[in-house]
């Protein structure tokens, strides 16, 4: 989700095909995909993970919501839906934060 923030939300790995929403589908299921097995262990440590299921619901909605209704880049999108856009993956983000956290490999010497 964050690559996709950093990236896909500046048009950077867009390359004309104008295909935000399905970049979004696939960065929330790639999320889903790393954040299932690690769900045990991080409620385990406290962490209440339904938050971010519900968050990445919302993006796959949101994904319904934009597919096929912009053919164009997302700079040219009107201001209100990138917008909400851009404040629903800064959400899911800072729901990811604390499980990147979490499972950080540290290495001891």
């Amino acid at each position: 989700m964050e690559e996709f923030e950093r990236f896909d939300l500046r048009g950077e790995r867009d390359y004309g095909a104008h295909a935000l929403s399905a970049a979004l589908r696939g960065s929330v299921r790639a999320t889903r995909e790393t954040l299932d097995p690690l769900r045990e262990l991080v409620e385990s440590r406290g962490l209440d993970t339904a938050p971010i299921y519900d968050q990445l619901n919302v993006l796959n909605s949101l994904a319904d919501d934009l597919d096929g209704k912009y053919d164009t880049a997302f700079d040219q999108w009107p201001q209100e839906d990138r917008l909400r856009l851009q404040a629903e993956v800064a959400k899911a983000n800072e729901l990811l934060a604390p499980v990147a956290t979490m499972t950080v490999i540290r290495r001891m010497d």
